[in-house]
């Protein structure tokens, strides 16, 4: 079967206004550097078009830096592309840029949390100014009616609530909720910010109820965990609910990601381990393909996205829950972790 994505990610930058600890651009140090030039943001457009996709996410960093970033959102309107921007909300507070911005938003938006409060801010992000996010959110929220993201954590395990209230004291009408996942560069996996399995299950499914009372059910959990680390009722509930989210593009290999420098990525959390650069591996649409559909490419994904335990094989839930995010078992161990899932 050939592989054809239907969805894209354009990496504009690796600098952040925020310096969160468990954020998988720390594998770059946040390089100021490491930004996608607009000509190369338009050629790399120009082979989606090929591809005929038609979604675009638009991520760094933080992209509101990426000084290209409205007229690139001008130029995806007149081709129809639609744009979805991945933004801590920081910026938007700022009254220039927001004016700026209102004459060529992007098409959706997707905001995430990192802090609830002044000493939050300070303690997790590393900057002060909780106020400003606020007032980034709000806008975002107001124009968009949009939810909020944010990741659990070593950092905020015991601050879901927290967060999910600060986040609806900015009118988020959702909140969607994913675990940490680790970092790769040069020097090898870093685990910062993961909790370990046992202790996630027991604090998600504590505070599950509070979230759920809170939001009035409007919540997403993505555990990107095998089902059977839960309580089998805990993910009926969530399935019932429709708030159990499971899998990701590189599981499922819909989506394709680009990089600063045109670079062809598996994940954003292995940035430093390119599968492909641009003008090497890959030139246009037609090339691009024929690399992800190559023996090698296909060889490494398929490694990497096979049965994490034995006890996956044959398992009714593994075409729902994938074994996992992959990239987790660099961290947990599969095979004392995984108890395999019981039918009644």
């Amino acid at each position: 079967m050939t592989v054809r994505p239907k969805i894209a990610w354009f990496t504009t930058n690796q600098s952040c206004n925020l310096r969160c600890k468990w954020c998988y651009e720390r594998g770059g140090n946040f390089d100021p550097h490491q930004t996608l030039s607009l000509n190369l943001a338009l050629r790399l457009l120009g082979i989606i078009q090929e591809l005929e996709i038609r979604d675009l996410i638009i991520i760094g960093g933080e992209p509101t830096l990426w000084s290209h970033l409205l007229e690139f959102n001008g130029r995806c309107r007149q081709v129809g592309i639609q744009t979805t921007l991945v933004t801590n909300a920081y910026k938007f507070s700022e009254d220039d840029f927001w004016t700026e911005y209102l004459k060529s938003p992007n098409d959706k938006v997707s905001p995430s949390v990192k802090a609830f409060d002044e000493p939050s801010m300070k303690r997790l992000v590393q900057v002060s100014g909780v106020d400003f996010i606020q007032k980034g959110l709000e806008r975002l929220v107001q124009k968009y009616n949009c939810g909020v993201s944010f990741v659990f954590s070593s950092f905020v395990k015991h601050d879901m609530v927290s967060l999910a209230k600060f986040a609806k004291s900015c009118g988020a009408i959702r909140i969607s909720v994913s675990p940490c996942t680790p970092s790769f560069s040069d020097n090898g996996v870093d685990p910062t910010g993961m909790v370990a399995l046992k202790e996630m299950v027991e604090i998600v499914t504590s505070e599950y109820p509070h979230l759920h009372e809170l939001m009035e059910g409007n919540i997403t959990l993505s555990i990107k965990t095998p089902f059977c680390l839960w309580p089998k009722d805990f993910i009926d509930t969530l399935r019932k609910r429709g708030q159990l989210h499971s899998g990701c593009q590189f599981q499922g290999r819909s989506g394709i990601i680009f990089g600063p420098q045109g670079e062809l990525l598996a994940c954003n959390s292995m940035a430093k381990f390119p599968i492909g650069e641009l003008d090497k591996d890959y030139s246009d649409a037609k090339s691009l393909i024929s690399l992800l559909n190559s023996e090698e490419v296909v060889r490494n994904y398929d490694h990497i996205n096979s049965y994490p335990s034995e006890k996956c094989i044959g398992c009714s839930q593994i075409n729902s829950c994938g074994g996992g995010c992959p990239l987790m078992w660099t961290v947990y161990d599969a095979t004392e972790s995984i108890p395999g899932w019981e039918n009644p």
